[in-house]
């Protein structure tokens, strides 16, 4: 569960005496993150949702969704570095012109292990962005490639959406860029996490 991860991030913050932060998260990340903000504002100043996954909300002690089966399925089934190879040109816009991203994508992909990518495969099956989105008290910007295929600009407009007033902060759509954007398009990324900061001041 998102919770779960939550409280992991509230013991290592515990340990690091950081009380108060900016955060993001990353596709499964902003399940990670929004969980922790949504239970836990006075510790976030700001939170940055980047290519959000949304979850498919599967009630715990529920059959897996299909698609977070399939995911674990691949990995057990190819190993990690098959498994890298079949799912990192997706992550990427036109992973063709664009070989050298793929293979840093690649290569990170490559280190998922069991249990541990299981788990997280689980937590997006049960999770459930868009509640707590719905709660956040914390100021949120959300950013998305506009060619992400894995989660594509319309889940990041759903996420935006759900926020409420005077929470929502920016939506922002970066062209040429799919679902691995901090690689993509390194530039963007950082103008997003520099933003939170700023507007912190």
């Amino acid at each position: 569960m998102a919770g779960d991860y939550a409280a992991a991030l509230e013991a290592f913050l515990d340990r690091l005496d950081l009380q108060r932060v900016l955060l993001a998260g990353h596709s499964l990340g902003c399940l990670m993150a929004a969980s922790f903000a949504s239970t836990h504002r006075n510790r976030v100043e700001r939170l940055l949702l980047s290519s959000p996954a949304l979850g498919h909300g599967v009630p715990r002690g529920a059959a897996l969704s299909a698609a977070a089966q399939a995911r674990i399925d691949d990995l057990q089934t190819l190993g990690p570095e098959k498994f890298a190879d079949l799912r990192a040109p997706r992550l990427v816009y036109a992973p063709d012109d664009n070989r050298d991203i793929v293979a840093r994508v690649r290569d990170g992909m490559a280190k998922v292990r069991v249990p541990g990518y299981p788990q997280a495969a689980r937590m997006l099956a049960s999770g459930r962005l868009l509640d707590d989105a719905e709660r956040l008290q914390v100021p949120t910007d959300v950013i998305v490639g506009a060619e992400d295929v894995v989660t594509p600009p319309d889940s990041a407009r759903r996420a935006h959406a759900a926020l409420r007033d005077p929470w929502r902060g920016s939506l922002t759509l970066v062209p040429g860029a799919g679902h691995a954007l901090y690689q993509q398009t390194p530039a963007a990324f950082s103008a997003a996490l520099d933003a939170l900061a700023e507007i912190v001041g």
